[in-house]
This record gives C-alpha cells, structure tokens and sequence, in this order.
C-alpha cells in the first residue's frame, strides 16, 4: 500500500544523495564519473518490495539502498581548458543503484569558478 506515501508526497517520493567523483575535461565536453550515499530514499523499501526478488532486509537492499553511482556527460557552452569565470552546460546522466540502473537524467547546470588559473599555470 501506498498511504503512508499521501500525506507528505513530495517528501516520500524524493530521494537526497550525496555524490563525489572526478570529472574528465577535454575542450568542451566533460564526462562524469561519480559515486554517492543515499541520505534520504525512502520510497526505494516499496519499490523493492513490490519488484525485487528477496526480503528488504538483506545485502542487495541494503546496498542498493546505500550505494549510488552516476555516470554521463556535460557539453559546455565555453571552451573549460580557457577557464572560463562563467560557464553553462548541458548534461546526459545514468543514476544507477549499486550497479543497478534506476533513470537518466537531464541537466542544465552553470559553473561560476571562484579561484581563478594564471597564465603561466596552463
């Protein structure tokens, strides 16, 4: 059942994580390799429980619950190896759960570089 979703959906349907990971950058594409914690999912134990295998209680839950990964792209509107100060791009993204591919997503995103390279540092 779902009613212990209704009365706050938005809260009991969002998930919160946390990512970390490099970002390769050639020209004006960067590819995206990230892996995160789940803060916050609590949707996931139903979904698990009404199309995975098992009980909710053991390591693939678990994991799956824990574990984040994305994997994707950005095309960006500015040249990055001429460190822009401000940047726009466009992104392509896999969100997958421990090895398990949950949705794609796209994004636009804008980069505001704080720290600034030297000439002679490139």
């Amino acid at each position: 059942g779902f009613e212990q979703y209704i009365d706050q959906p938005v809260v009991n349907t969002s998930a919160v994580s946390i990512f970390f990971g490099p970002e390769f950058l050639l020209g004006h594409v960067g590819l995206d390799m990230e892996v995160g914690i789940n803060v916050h999912n609590p949707f996931y134990k139903q979904y698990f429980d009404d199309f995975k295998p098992g009980p909710s209680e053991g390591f693939g839950y678990v994991s799956k619950n824990l574990i984040s990964q994305r994997i994707g792209f950005n095309v960006y509107l500015f040249n990055v190896k001429k460190s822009p100060v401000h940047n726009v791009s466009l992104g392509a993204h896999i969100n997958v759960n421990f090895g398990e591919a949950d949705f794609s997503e796209f994004s636009l995103s804008y980069t505001w570089t704080i720290i600034q390279k030297k000439e002679t540092d490139l």
